[in-house]
């Protein structure tokens, strides 16, 4: 809509005499006015009007820790969870995980919000170790890039996938830990070893050599 103010009655350079009105064209308009005297206005008032003026709805693509928009424009506003950000870049790297959308300004209209990008952070890939290797009464397992208080679950197979012994243990504090685990029957040989924490699992074959 593109509306005059501030006169008793109005005259567009289109020929309109109302206040207002509606346009998908492209073009400048001008308006004089008039006050309660039939006094016009020496000067026009102009306004440039851009056809299709408002911008497509941008995506957000993620590369790796980094979202940016589908579409380049002057602005950027990115929101996470509904709330609207600081960020007014063409690129953002979250600090935060949540839902995360964007609306552009290309200098004329903002577009509608994009759809919703839940971003997590990737997991850390834990590392663990059995030692000593060869042993005599235990091994001690050895966990690392893991968080304090997690379930960590071990469960030895033997080749054919026959379950031979599990342990359930409590990861402990400084994202490293060492729990000695007793490997009461289980001999010299290739085993398949189950880890899991927090629901990430990983399997190995690890071969132990028992001392006697």
């Amino acid at each position: 809509m593109v509306k005059a103010s501030g006169g008793n009655q109005y005259l567009w350079n289109t020929g309109l005499k109302t206040n207002s009105f509606y346009t998908k064209n492209s073009g400048t308009f001008s308006a004089k006015c008039a006050d309660k005297n039939g006094c016009w206005s020496k000067n026009e008032s102009k306004v440039f009007i851009k056809e299709n003026a408002v911008p497509d709805t941008p995506a957000i693509i993620q590369d790796k820790l980094i979202l940016y928009s589908s579409i380049k424009a002057n602005v950027y506003l990115w929101y996470l969870d509904g709330a609207l950000l600081k960020d007014t870049g063409f690129t953002i790297t979250p600090t935060k995980e949540g839902k995360y959308q964007v609306k552009i300004f290309n200098g004329y209209c903002y577009s509608t919000l994009s759809k919703e990008v839940d971003f997590k952070f990737p997991k850390k890939e834990f590392q663990w170790r059995l030692y000593p290797n060869p042993f005599v009464d235990n091994l001690t397992l050895e966990i690392r890039n893991t968080e304090s208080d997690k379930v960590v679950n071990i469960v030895f197979y033997d080749l054919v996938g026959k379950k031979l012994r599990g342990e359930k243990i409590i990861s402990l504090v400084n994202s490293t830990t060492n729990n000695s685990y007793f490997m009461d029957g289980i001999e010299s040989g290739v085993y398949i070893v189950k880890i899991t924490i927090d629901g990430d699992t990983n399997f190995s074959l690890v071969k132990v050599l028992k001392s006697k």
